[in-house]
């Protein structure tokens, strides 16, 4: 399997896995290598039995489907044991952007962040002024921006169907594998992360698997509404800066909080993020 870098990352999100979380089933690297020239690095992992759940997805039953949420669901709230006082790989290096950086900021990797006026600072706030938010509208983005320190938790960061491996037959998981975005994340991002962007109707499928998914560890992760309505606002400003609808998100993010952890219905949520809301 040819990797750039990102296999270190991944090797080490495995042998962290391995030591401390043996329970979750993953792939093990039999050896590693790099290229004469440094350029490459290679891996060679066990096979994981059974096939990708973009494959065995649509011979699921809704019971098994939710089975499965269930139990990805319980190996997340394992990692999220693990907590670090900064955004990093369990290697203590810099995570590569897994969307936590919007586009046209210029850098591929996240930094070593501790607090969350660093994180504003440097991963939104540049991109905002870039895309001309006003300095108001700026200030009101980062006064309702979700809490991160305290927050940083083991996470995959990448959960999509074809990371998930099950059992042809039974619908049963029997591996999760592509450790290479795995790192120390907000928890908020944790949910967001599931739940942001919309896939094409190719991806309908991911889009099925992460929903329930996501619903599954709501109520588990602190500012999970909070952390996925204010991650689409900011998003949708950068994408429009004029946008009407960007705007009304700041401000109905605004009311909801009130000084307290915000606590928005599901039904809410949805009708927040439809296109057609205003």
């Amino acid at each position: 399997m040819r990797q750039t870098d990102l296999q270190s990352y991944e090797t080490a999100s495995h042998n962290f896995i391995e030591k401390y979380c043996p329970s979750i089933p993953i792939p093990y690297i039999i050896e590693e290598w790099t290229d004469s020239d440094r350029e490459y690095h290679f891996t060679q992992m066990t096979t994981i039995y059974g096939v990708s759940l973009s494959r065995a997805w649509t011979n699921l039953s809704q019971t098994q489907k939710q089975q499965l949420a269930i139990d990805v669901a319980g190996h997340l709230r394992t990692l999220r044991k693990f907590k670090s006082d900064r955004m990093q790989s369990v290697s203590g290096k810099s995570l590569k952007n897994n969307w936590f950086i919007p586009r046209g900021h210029g850098t591929r990797t996240t930094r070593l962040w501790k607090t969350d006026d660093e994180i504003f600072d440097s991963a939104y706030r540049p991109v905002l002024e870039y895309k001309g938010i006003f300095a108001r509208r700026i200030q009101l983005i980062r006064d309702l921006m979700p809490p991160c320190v305290g927050q940083f938790a083991f996470y995959h960061g990448d959960l999509y169907h074809g990371n998930i491996m099950v059992s042809a037959r039974t619908g049963q998981l029997t591996g999760i594998i592509d450790w290479e975005f795995a790192g120390y994340y907000p928890l908020w991002f944790h949910y967001a992360r599931l739940r942001f962007h919309v896939p094409n109707k190719s991806q309908i499928v991911d889009t099925e698997w992460k929903s329930l998914l996501a619903e599954v560890i709501r109520d588990e992760i602190p500012y999970a509404t909070h952390g996925l309505v204010w991650w689409h606002a900011v998003w949708e400003l950068i994408d429009n800066p004029k946008s009407q609808k960007g705007r009304d998100w700041l401000d109905l993010l605004a009311d909801w909080i009130g000084g307290y952890e915000i606590v928005m219905p599901i039904e809410e949520y949805e009708r927040y993020r439809s296109k057609d809301w205003v």
